[in-house]
This record gives structure tokens, C-alpha cells and sequence, in this order.
């Protein structure tokens, strides 16, 4: 008799050994048509192949343990071999019934496969992977409490999802969608970097959140300067990067020389006027409680004449002359002058000796100004630079130096027929003038000659 036997692969008989088949429908004769029960052998007695009844939990993420009952697996840990989508599993501990594994790294959920030296199972059921999450960017970039952020990654389920923190300070969460979530800054919030935690592990964000808070000016440094002065305002919440603080005197804007959270260093811009100071970051803006008094510079609003030679009387106009009564530097081209008058908003000055066309400057205690034009300075031959004066006169003339841009050594009189009549040497400081009495004078033609570093110069004079 013949008897079919259907999907064995080890078919075993009480009277003889295991016979190996490869095929999934066999045909077996001499089959006994009763079992001795006296000498049966059950399939649980002689099944060398392990089993798997189930595992727990059903899903953790990486590098957890998990815990896989059955039958008939390796004692030794060493002996059994475990898989989880192709990924080799770290095996702890081990006996018959029960094995400890470890999630494997960059597994997915799958099916758990465990393999003995006697053959190997796979589970009917799936163990999930927490896959660990992604956080690849945030936006915006800076804001303050209160205000949403938004962040985008991998990995980001709700369901995954247990808490979302900057600077451990745990975040409202607002929306997600898998890909991105949507959080609230808390309140005291600091400036760091988001850190997400989820079934799957935890990520942290590549940059820091910035969050910003109100300035506050506290003091500052001085109550009164110049334009051009450096001052320091010291309060709380500045930009540590100097461009984000606008600080402005009044409607001007300064310029931030050194910037730190407590401490600004701002230099009194040109234009400022007398008034509050404002500071203005991403937070928000705050005001001086006092006023900052600017010293005020010269300013430069016309001349008269624009041009002229070596002592030529010129009116200077402007605003903001003898500030704190201090009469103001004039040069022309370099060559500083002689005030000969001044008034809160005027000069009168002479072109000074060694002066050449260039630009007027008057410099002051709040600062300096600067014609907008330049000054020309004419030049004039020696004996158009000396003039005398009144000519005709009686024997009492005057000799006007003012004019000429070079030095004088000697003055001489002499009369018709040569003879020498007066003489005045000149030392020291060149003077603008040089009176002369020729007391004994008679009515006549006479000849003034000037010794000069640039020659001689002889005049005609005409007494009465």
C-alpha cells in the first residue's frame, strides 16, 4: 500500500531513519497500517528547527531591546543569528525559550528572522522601527517669544512626537504634517538650537535660533560732546552684531564702532543735533531718558571775495562760530590767518603770508567746516605788492607791506641828487606797514628804495 504524504521536508518512521525529501509531494510505501504507540516518536521530540512565538515590544527604535519567545533556539548567544530587514542584531542573552536582542542600526520595520545551527524561522509579524528623526533646517531664523517657527526634517508624525525644545525650554507644538512642524517660542525663551525628541531618538538643529528681547538704554556715557566723539551706551539686550543696531541721534544715523548684548560704542555722526538716542534692533527700540547735547562744528556758508592776493580782507560766513567762547582756526589752504573781527556768525580775516589757492577751513571746538570752493590767491609782482600812501604828501608817507608775500630788509630815502635822507631797517617780524616822517623835507621829487629778497624796488614820492 502507498500513501501520500504532502509538505514534509524530514519524514521520520518508527522503524527506520529520516528520510530527506526536496520535494513537496512524496510517495511512501510500507506504511504501517497501526502505529505502536509503545514506540511512536512525537514531532516536538525529534523538530530540530526554532520557532517563533512572538516578541515584545512590537516597535522601539534603535538600539533597544527587544525580547523574542519561542522553541528551540541556541543556548549560547553567539549561536544564534537574528535579523531584522537584512541587518544583523546584536544578541544578548539567550536560552531555549527566550532571546534579548538589540534593535540593529539603520534597520527598517520587517520581519524578524532568527537563525540556529539547526535551521532558521522567520516571524509572521512585522516589528516596527522608530526611525530616528531629521531636522534639516528652521525658518525664520530669529524672532521673538511668542512668535512661530517652523521646522522641516525627517521623520516628524505626530504620533512619533514627544517634545520639542529650544534651549531646554519645551515649545508648543502648532501643526505638523510629517515633513515640517510648526512651534511657538516659549516665554524665556534664550538664544540656541532646537532638539527634538521622538519615539525614534533625538536630532538637534545644525544653527542657533535667535530670539530677540526689547533694548533698553540704561546710561550713557556722556551728556555732551562733539560731532565725531565716541560715546558708550550701556543697557541690556543689544546686537552682538553691529550692524543690527541702528542707533540714531535724533534722525541721524550713527555708526557702531564696538557692539556687545550690555554695551554699545557709537561715534556723534555729522549733522546731529541736540536731542534723545534711540537704539533699534530686530527686538524692538529704545530711547535715551535723557538728551544728549551735541557741541555743534563750524559750519561754511559763503566768502567775499573769493579771490584776492596776500592781505586781502575776506568776510567769512557761516553758523556756529566761537562755539564755548573760543574764537575758531582760520587757514587758507593750511596757512593760518589773522581774525580781525568776529561776530556769532561772521569773520573778517586777511590772507595770510605763504597762503596759495586751496580751500578755506575753519576749525572750531565742535569740529571743522570747509569751503565748498576753493580760494585764489593772485599774485602780484614786487613793486605792485609794496603801494605808498599819500602820494603826494608833506614828508609823512606810509609804506604798506600788506600785499607783498616776501621779506623786507631796508627802506631808504634819498633826494634828487643822491643823498640819503631816511633809513629803516626792518628785523623780526615783518610788520603791515612802515611810517615815515621826512620832517626836514623840502618841496620836491624824492626816491624811496626797498631792499627785498626779490630785489630792489624803487618808488617815486612827491613832497609839497
Amino acid at each position: 500500500e502507498k500513501t501520500l504524504v504532502e509538505n514534509f521536508a524530514d519524514i521520520f518512521f518508527d522503524f527506520n531513519s529520516p528520510i530527506r525529501t526536496n520535494v513537496t509531494q512524496n510517495r511512501i510505501y510500507d506504511m504501517p497500517p497501526v502505529v505502536n504507540e509503545a514506540v511512536r516518536v512525537n514531532l516536538e521530540d525529534v523538530l530540530a528547527t526554532p520557532g517563533i512565538a512572538g516578541f515584545a515590544p512590537a516597535a522601539r527604535k534603535p538600539g533597544s531591546e527587544v525580547i523574542i519567545t519561542g522553541q528551540r533556539f541556541a543556548s549560547k548567544p553567539g549561536d544564534n543569528k537574528v535579523y531584522l530587514n537584512g541587518k544583523a542584531a546584536t544578541v544578548v542573552s539567550a536560552s531555549s525559550s527566550e532571546l534579548k536582542v538589540l534593535v540593529p542600526t539603520g534597520a527598517f520595520t520587517d520581519n524578524i528572522k532568527v537563525i540556529t545551527p539547526d535551521g532558521g524561522v522567520t516571524s509572521t509579524g512585522k516589528f516596527q522601527v522608530y526611525q530616528p528623526p531629521v531636522l534639516k533646517s528652521f525658518s525664520p531664523q530669529e524672532g521673538m517669544v511668542g512668535q512661530t517657527v517652523t521646522l522641516t526634517g525627517e521623520h516628524l508624525q505626530s504620533e512619533m512626537i514627544e517634545r520639542i525644545q529650544l534651549a531646554n525650554l519645551t515649545c508648543d507644538i502648532l501643526s505638523h504634517n510629517g515633513s515640517t512642524v510648526t512651534v511657538r517660542v516659549p516665554a524665556d525663551a534664550t538664544t540656541g538650537a532646537f532638539q527634538i525628541s521622538t519615539k525614534g531618538g533625538e536630532a538637534v538643529t545644525a544653527s542657533a535660533y535667535t530670539v530677540w528681547y526689547a533694548p533698553f538704554i540704561k546710561e550713557i556715557s556722556k551728556q555732551t560732546d562733539i560731532v565725531g566723539a565716541s560715546i558708550m551706551i550701556t543697557g541690556e539686550n543689544f546686537a552682538t552684531d553691529k550692524a543690527r543696531n541702528l542707533v540714531r541721534f535724533g534722525q541721524v544715523l550713527a555708526q557702531v564702532l564696538e557692539a556687545s548684548p550690555r554695551q554699545l560704542t557709537v561715534r556723534v555722526p555729522e549733522s546731529a543735533q541736540t536731542g534723545v538716542i534711540s537704539v533699534e534692533t530686530p527686538g524692538g527700540k529704545a530711547t535715551s531718558a535723557t538728551s544728549f547735547e551735541v557741541i555743534p562744528g563750524p559750519r561754511f556758508t559763503a566768502m567775499q571775495p573769493t579771490k584776492g592776493t596776500v592781505g586781502t580782507v575776506v568776510e567769512i560766513t557761516g553758523e556756529h562760530f566761537g562755539i564755548m567762547g573760543l574764537v575758531d582756526r582760520i587757514a587758507f589752504n593750511g596757512q593760518e590767518v589773522l581774525v580781525l573781527e568776529s561776530a556769532a556768525n561772521r569773520y573778517k580775516v586777511r590772507v595770510p603770508r605763504g597762503a596759495s589757492t586751496g580751500k578755506v577751513t575753519i576749525t572750531g571746538f565742535g569740529g571743522q567746516a570747509q569751503s565748498t570752493a576753493d580760494f585764489e590767491v593772485e599774485e602780484l609782482n614786487p613793486a605792485e605788492a609794496i603801494t605808498v600812501y599819500p602820494n603826494p604828501n608833506d614828508g609823512q608817507f606810509t609804506v604798506s607791506l600788506r600785499h607783498a608775500d616776501f621779506d623786507v630788509q631796508l627802506i631808504e630815502v634819498y633826494d634828487a641828487v643822491g643823498k640819503r635822507l631816511h633809513q629803516t631797517h626792518i628785523t623780526g617780524p615783518r610788520p603791515e606797514t612802515v611810517e615815515v616822517s621826512l620832517r626836514a623835507a623840502k618841496a620836491g621829487v624824492y626816491f624811496l628804495q626797498i631792499h627785498t629778497e626779490r630785489g630792489l624796488i624803487i618808488k617815486k614820492l612827491t613832497v609839497l
